[in-house]
């Protein structure tokens, strides 16, 4: 999967190179809640917010990153490597 670098509200989040925009006109505060795997015991299992951080555009990009990935061991890695790069960079701008 080839990816980019997209900068939102000062954060510079690593997602796939076919997404353009993300919720354009919307705040990253604004996002609808997307973390967990839907509704009943995995969304409970699984925060919207990390220590005070809501974590929720960087759920959404992994969400998204799905839809691009192959059916490999290689997107398979790289779709996770994005989620826990993008989940610092939320850590790194909103602990500054």
């Amino acid at each position: 999967m080839i990816t980019k670098q997209l900068n939102i509200e000062g954060h510079n989040f690593i997602v796939p190179a076919e997404i353009t925009g993300f919720w354009p006109g919307m705040p990253l505060s604004e996002l609808p809640h997307s973390c967990g795997a839907g509704h009943g015991i995995g969304d409970l299992i699984v925060p919207e917010k990390i220590f005070g951080i809501r974590v929720t555009p960087a759920c959404s990009i992994h969400d998204l990153s799905w839809e691009y990935a192959e059916a490999t061991w290689a997107d398979f890695h790289q779709s996770n490597s994005m989620f826990f790069h993008n989940l610092l960079e939320l850590v790194r701008v909103q602990s500054a």
